[in-house]
């Protein structure tokens, strides 16, 4: 440890014996951080407990504690606060509600999909729009990169099938939604433990035909952005389901589509009460052979794959 390091637990003991203190453990109560002294980032729990030693030692102030930085005006909503650089968002181990707290979401609905990436290959120099319809009352958009608005994804492809547009060139299509997901199915998939599940949905996205650069990255993200639990059931859904919750409109018309994703269930929630998505799938999950579409006549012959991870709202 340094000395710089030495010095900052020192004041934190000395001005504030009772503030636990975590070692980047993340436990209740902590920020993850060693102190504010040494940190200097904004821990609102933390603060809390800094301002509360001082006020009982009868050393009142105004303005923040003198080694902090006031607290900005985003800290309900990051990571500083639900400690979730490694969970897909805020979310609640409650036993049996184990889920996304959606109150922190606009719009409705139990499902979140959380980092679909739509993928378009094709002929370079093809102008492509893709649009993105919400079908389902009450579903909500969460995030999209780049921006979606009302007319949705326009550029063009590039020898890389990059999509070049006015804000920038993006190697896939990002975004995030709310959702209901009514006519999603629970009776396929698969379970698994916890050291088995990345390994498995990348396997099941070769099966689905997503090439080497798609499956890399999901595995880059979501390696360390799972909810903790010891097994997950896993419930992939395809262009069958997502077609009723999202439905792509795509110019030109593509040749195939491919649309892939995986609702991810916790241990805690599988109490098995007769409610969808609450205990083990019947059968196993096998994906359907690439429909190929009839595309337009001299089209560049567009290829759309997407892949996307969904979590449930905690009190679904």
């Amino acid at each position: 440890m340094t000395l710089k390091s030495l010095l900052g637990l020192s004041l934190c003991l000395i001005l504030l014996p009772n503030t636990v203190l975590s070692f980047g453990m993340g436990g209740p109560g902590t920020c993850g951080t060693l102190c504010l002294a040494e940190m200097r980032s904004y821990c609102p729990t933390c603060y809390t407990q800094q301002v509360q030693a001082m006020t009982g030692q009868g050393m009142y102030f105004t303005g923040t504690v003198p080694w902090a930085n006031a607290s900005p005006w985003w800290w309900q909503t990051g990571g500083m606060n639900y400690s979730n650089f490694y969970q897909p968002s805020p979310w609640s181990y409650t036993p049996r509600y184990s889920g996304v707290m959606g109150n922190f979401y606009p719009g409705s609905g139990g499902m979140f999909g959380a980092k679909p990436n739509l993928y378009i290959e094709g002929t370079a120099n093809t102008d492509v729009s893709v649009r993105v319809i919400l079908k389902e009352e009450g579903s909500n958009w969460l995030a999209s990169v780049p921006a979606h608005g009302a007319l949705g994804w326009k550029g063009k492809l590039d020898n890389r099938n990059f999509l070049k547009t006015d804000r920038g060139d993006y190697r896939f299509i990002y975004y995030d939604f709310r959702m209901f997901g009514k006519q999603f199915q629970d009776q396929e998939g698969f379970c698994t433990q916890k050291e088995n599940v990345i390994p498995r949905i990348a396997q099941t996205m070769n099966e689905a035909g997503f090439n080497g650069v798609e499956i890399a990255d999901f595995l880059e993200y979501w390696s360390v952005k799972f909810p903790n639990s010891e097994n997950y059931c896993v419930y992939p859904q395809d262009n069958r389901q997502l077609d009723t919750v999202l439905r792509l409109e795509i110019t030109p018309k593509p040749a195939s589509v491919q649309r892939l994703l995986f609702m991810v269930q916790v241990q805690d929630r599988l109490v098995k009460n007769g409610k969808k998505f609450t205990a083990p799938p019947k059968k196993e999950w096998h994906p359907m052979p690439s429909r190929a579409l009839a595309s337009d006549r001299n089209s560049a012959e567009l290829k759309i794959r997407e892949w996307g991870i969904g979590f449930f709202g905690a009190l679904r």
